[in-house]
């Protein structure tokens, strides 16, 4: 896999020809139990698997889709995918949820939940295994896209919250919306790793998420140390290069034959 870094920023037209032919897919990260080391879930990922340049990361292109509002066509992309694997999971009687980033643009399309729900009907797919991420740098004090998130809800969706605690107004969020889930950001596994202000705070933090009934996930987890640091709160769900990369669909379902999960794969393949 190519790093993305290295690789200059592509044009609209290329970013255009990509979307035509398919090029862009989502990749799936698992979420494995502290507890288990089992696979209980997975975070949909978009990916540019171009021609030339390999798998190109999102910030080789997202600001070319955004400024272009490409958004909800590369939505439409993560979902559509994102259904078709819990469908065929469904039909071999296991599942696992599947977490997806949702931008605003796609957020306040006309009947957005509605239509969405009445796909999943059609495909046989239960909504609630599908975990909407709503990151901290959204303004829910706008009444049109806290009602779609509320809508999503309504619906049978889940509500996640990315990127806790790193930008403003968390608590107040929390009581707002229909909280189902609440990732960390690796900025407070870091911390609990320096000092014992960091830990005491990050470790308190994750037992109020418990006690409110929200899973808890914590990401960027890419060192044994740091499995051992949280090792003792096996609510949480932990996700992180540590475990996998995102892979390819293919690839996700063989690394859910590995109960529990034992295999890192390699990032360069």
């Amino acid at each position: 896999m190519k790093n993305s870094n290295s690789i200059e920023a592509v044009n609209d037209n290329e970013i255009l020809h990509g979307l035509k032919n398919d090029q862009f897919q989502p990749f799936f990260q698992p979420k494995v139990q502290c507890s288990t080391k089992k696979i209980v879930g997975s975070e949909a990922l978009i990916r540019w698997v171009h021609p030339e340049m390999g798998v190109l990361l999102p910030d080789t292109f997202l600001a070319r889709l955004r400024a272009n509002n490409l958004m909800p066509e590369i939505s439409n992309i993560v979902i559509d995918e994102s259904l078709k694997m819990l469908q065929s999971h469904q039909s071999e009687n296991f599942s696992v949820p599947i977490s997806i980033n949702i931008d605003p643009d796609s957020l306040l399309l006309p009947n957005f939940a509605t239509t969405l729900k009445k796909k999943c009907e059609t495909m046989g797919v239960d909504p609630s295994l599908i975990f909407f991420e709503i990151s901290e740098t959204y303004d829910v004090s706008n009444d049109n896209l806290q009602n779609s998130i509320l809508s999503l809800d309504k619906q049978g969706f889940k509500i996640s919250i990315d990127d806790f605690g790193t930008k403003y107004s968390t608590i107040k969020r929390l009581i707002e919306l229909p909280t189902h889930e609440v990732k960390f950001d690796r900025f407070f596994l870091r911390e609990a790793q320096k000092s014992q202000k960091g830990y005491y705070l990050f470790t308190e933090l994750l037992k109020i998420i418990e006690e409110i009934n929200c899973i808890v996930v914590i990401e960027g987890v890419e060192t044994e140390a740091q499995v051992n640091c949280i090792s003792e709160y096996k609510f949480c769900q932990l996700q992180g290069f540590y475990f996998s990369a995102g892979v390819p669909r293919k690839q996700f379902d063989e690394l859910l034959k590995v109960q529990p999960f034992n295999l890192k794969v390699d990032l360069d393949e």
